[in-house]
């Protein structure tokens, strides 16, 4: 593939599929060559991009650090600025240099909210809107006149889009907090996840849901706030941290919840 149609979109995925296939199957040689072919020779920037970031991942796996301080040393786009910074943090954290790891982490924070300023997609709700904002601001709209029939500013930061069941609202903070606001935009209950969230909480059946990004979905009451459940799903090491979607499943007669 690679050789034959080097110029075409389908080399650069099969490079990031088959480092992948190859890091699973515990040949870490392997899958660094196909992420370097990619960085060299994909044609587009965004999986050059993704390449740097999963051989990064690796090295430092491998306690390659400077290896891999020295990969993520080019200047990405904006929309990869936070996840280059995340990565260095941990490179750097591994080192055993706290300080430096703390500024990266910091900055990848800052990314993080500035690429988001109105992060997660709205959600409508028969003839409302939801709507959120990293600077913490909740918004809902009427779906005719476009009029905000509330809005409230939380004092946090939020990591995720809104999530509703046409009533109740939830949102969660850059520190893991799950806020859930009732119909008037008034805050009912706020939560720990204990973990960064990217996802938009998913409200329903009595219950939000949360997904972090070290793969746990958490299920809290939606009157109390008190946890219900945790389901954990280990996830493979060269995953990128960013957000998967989740929806209510009907299958069968039975309920279930899909993350993709």
């Amino acid at each position: 593939m690679q050789s034959k149609f080097k110029h075409t979109p389908y080399a650069q995925m099969s490079a990031l599929i088959s480092a992948k296939a190859f890091y699973q199957a515990a040949d870490s040689a392997a899958a660094k060559t196909q992420l370097q072919w990619a960085i060299e020779h994909a044609r587009d920037t965004e999986y050059q991009h993704l390449a740097r970031l999963r051989l990064a991942s690796i090295l430092l796996d491998e306690k390659a650090y400077d290896q891999g301080l020295s990969l993520l040393a080019q200047p990405p786009m904006d929309t990869f600025k936070a996840l280059y910074a995340d990565r260095r943090g941990d490179l750097l954290a591994a080192q055993g240099k706290r300080d430096d790891a703390r500024q990266a982490y910091q900055d990848a924070l800052q990314w993080l909210a500035t690429d988001n300023a109105n992060h997660g997609p709205p959600i409508a709700f028969d003839d409302a809107v939801y709507a959120a904002g990293a600077n913490g601001t909740v918004a809902k709209f009427d779906v005719g006149s476009g009029q905000t029939l509330w809005r409230t500013k939380l004092d946090t930061d939020l990591s995720a889009g809104v999530g509703s069941d046409g009533t109740a609202a939830a949102v969660a903070s850059l520190n893991g907090t799950v806020y859930l606001l009732d119909a008037n935009g008034k805050l009912l209950w706020q939560a720990n996840a204990n973990g960064e969230i990217l996802t938009s909480p998913l409200v329903g059946q009595g219950k939000v849901l949360v997904r972090t990004t070290d793969s746990r979905i958490i299920a809290f009451d939606l009157q109390t706030g008190a946890q219900k459940w945790v389901f954990y799903n280990r996830a493979p090491l060269l995953n990128l941290r960013t957000s998967a979607e989740m929806i209510f499943a009907v299958t069968m007669g039975l309920r279930r919840i899909k993350a993709h």
